[in-house]
């Protein structure tokens, strides 16, 4: 008799950052998930981060809704029961995030002070809401499913998903993004966006299930030196959770997220875990880490961003 799959776990956190705070400017970012109340698969995660120049003024909201769009289609994706094109997926989202973005102004109009703020204080050239509503909702987002049989991803600009395999292989499912004008990066609110979405099916009958999926907005990664300095919270979170529980992350992770703002990027910081509960879940190769004379402290520490040379101090980055 074949065992049940070991209950999967959505772990969540958001801090503002250090430089949104010091500007006395909110958390920007967003983030949500979906999973049946046994906690068994599939499941859907998925964060957002709102651009931080004074343009996007409804970047917060906006992150939300990226959030909810993105849930939607890809519960979509899930329900068909089969591997839907990549075009249209990222069209779905798009076009879902355009919809609430649209009852949201219906709903809450633009004020005037609201849009002579914006342009007042904006870092970039002087825009036209009445042309381009979208932009004052200008948002990110990365999204992922989780199956049994397969596992997609979705991205539309900056953030990161990293996918931990069950020897402990971290990997990054899309190479990290280049800037698209300076600082900005690629959009929701651009014209034609779904013509930006990456994405990647991965089918676990040629790769095996991961043992963790890791999405973050971009702040976190931007806290780290080097990409190899990044892609060790992979194997160091399940390391944490093999030690301390889902539930002992989960009070932990905000910790870990407020001092990698405080001494790296600046920014606010994002993150959903879906991962294997290690309570419930057979013992594997990475679970043996946990015995493996890993220091609790020093990997604690590289997940907030402070093993010596892992941590960059640097102005804000805002996306």
């Amino acid at each position: 008799m074949t065992p049940p799959d070991p209950t999967w776990r959505v772990v969540t956190s958001s801090v503002r950052g250090r430089s949104h705070a010091l500007h006395d400017r909110p958390n920007q970012d967003a983030f949500g998930a979906i999973q049946t109340a046994a906690g068994d698969l599939p499941v859907i995660a998925a964060v957002a981060d709102g651009h931080g120049d004074a343009l996007y003024f409804r970047s917060g909201v906006g992150a939300e809704l990226a959030v909810s769009a993105a849930l939607e289609a890809l519960q979509q994706v899930v329900a068909s029961g089969s591997r839907a094109p990549d075009a249209r997926i990222a069209r779905a989202v798009v076009g879902a995030w355009r919809r609430k973005v649209s009852a949201h102004m219906a709903s809450v109009p633009f004020k005037e002070d609201e849009i002579r703020r914006a342009l007042a204080q904006t870092r970039g050239p002087p825009a036209d809401f009445s042309d381009d509503p979208f932009l004052a909702y200008g948002s990110t987002v990365v999204a992922a499913i989780l199956t049994a049989p397969w596992s997609y991803y979705f991205q539309v600009g900056d953030g990161d998903i990293l996918v931990v395999d069950p020897s402990g292989r971290t990997s990054r499912q899309f190479p990290p993004a280049e800037d698209y004008d300076g600082d900005a990066t690629l959009s929701l609110c651009l014209p034609n966006a779904e013509l930006g979405a990456q994405t990647r099916w991965l089918d676990h009958t040629a790769c095996p299930t991961p043992e963790m999926i890791l999405l973050c907005t971009d702040g976190y990664a931007k806290s780290f030196k080097s990409e190899a300095d990044f892609l060790q919270l992979g194997p160091d979170y399940v390391a944490l959770f093999q030690r301390l529980g889902v539930e002992g992350v989960a009070q932990e992770l905000p910790r870990y997220l407020s001092y990698a703002t405080e001494n790296g990027s600046g920014d606010d910081i994002t993150v959903a875990i879906v991962t294997r509960d290690p309570a419930k879940a057979p013992a594997s190769a990475s679970a043996s880490a946990s015995a493996s004379g890993v220091n609790e402290t020093e990997v604690r520490s590289r997940a907030s961003g402070r093993a010596p040379g892992r941590a960059s101090p640097r102005d804000g980055l805002d996306t």
